[in-house]
């Protein structure tokens, strides 16, 4: 019975012993597993912080973007009622180049049918100076052959009709020359009409081309602006 009691003693000190050994390596397993679980939780704590900066500044440069968009939407709005108003603009000024074409085109329309009566009234009185002449002549030619037929009795009268004739020939020449020169200045006069028409004509052409090359580089601009905005918000 003693050895056994001796045994059990020995047997009870050992599993104490063990017992302690137990508990002291749990309590060190416990602390660093403590340690470890706050070492833990504090890299988590700071990756947790770090992520909420991020998404502080990813949240602010949303902002930031869409304060920028709101801004370029505005300046697009802005910018097509500006288009619009050129529009007007230009078609108001295109109107009224039309109209001031066709006033011009009214304008030349009468001066040429002034320009034409004036010619075929020179035309005519030209006519009549020829034929007078024409009639002339021939009343001067027969009178030549009934005075030639008498020649030698009537010689001073020859003499003195083809005097009269020849001044009678030089003032028809003459009106006939004064006729011609004013027909070509009247001609030269609606030549020079017409080339300023022409010109005035190329002029407003132009200008009706250049306010209709700005409106489409004003539709394009908007156009252009208009198709890259969803794409920018699709790339945010």
């Amino acid at each position: 019975i003693s050895h056994y009691h001796e045994e059990y003693e020995n047997m009870k000190q050992q599993l104490e012993r063990k017992l302690q050994e137990a508990e002291g390596e749990l309590a060190l397993q416990r602390q660093e597993l403590l340690v470890a679980i706050d070492r833990e939780i504090k890299e988590r704590e700071h990756e947790f912080r770090v992520k909420a900066d991020e998404m502080s500044n990813l949240v602010l440069s949303h902002e930031l973007k869409v304060k920028l968009l709101t801004k370029e939407l505005e300046a697009l709005k802005e910018a097509g009622m500006k288009a619009a108003d050129l529009l007007k603009v230009a078609e108001a000024a295109n109107m009224e180049l039309e109209k001031q074409v066709r006033c011009k085109d009214w304008e030349i329309k009468d001066i040429t049918a002034v320009k034409d009566a004036q010619i075929q009234d020179l035309e005519s009185k030209l006519a009549s100076v020829q034929l007078g002449w024409r009639k002339e002549k021939e009343t001067f030619e027969r009178k030549h052959a009934t005075i030639d037929h008498f020649a030698r009795e009537k010689e001073a009268v020859i003499v003195s009709m083809k005097q009269a004739h020849i001044e009678q020939t030089h003032r028809w020449k003459n009106q006939i020359q004064k006729l011609q020169t004013n027909k070509e200045t009247l001609e030269m006069k609606l030549d020079q009409a017409e080339y300023r028409f022409i010109d005035q004509l190329r002029e407003k052409e132009s200008i009706i081309e250049k306010s209709c090359y700005s409106y489409l580089l004003c539709k394009a601009e908007l156009y252009s602006r208009r198709s890259s905005l969803p794409n920018q918000i699709f790339l945010q």
